[in-house]
């Protein structure tokens, strides 16, 4: 059976918080409108997918500031 790929199109943000404007920016706008609202970095979306039982985990940067980050179960 192959592996199917379960994918989120966001504004995922660099690391280190610090290139991603856009997103950056979105994160301010999330905290602003909700009470805990943010965009989040690729480590913490491949943390939640492997503690959900995923295998692997990508970031397929995209035009702009968005990104598809894939899932692997």
């Amino acid at each position: 059976m192959n592996a199917v790929p379960r994918t989120a199109i966001e504004n995922v943000i660099d690391d280190a918080r610090r290139v991603n404007a856009n997103g950056l920016l979105m994160s301010l706008n999330m905290l602003i409108e909700t009470n805990d609202g943010f965009d989040y970095t690729f480590v913490q979306f491949d943390g939640w997918c492997r503690a959900a039982g995923f295998k692997s985990t990508e970031i397929i940067p995209l035009t702009g500031g968005t990104s598809a980050a894939v899932a692997w179960k």
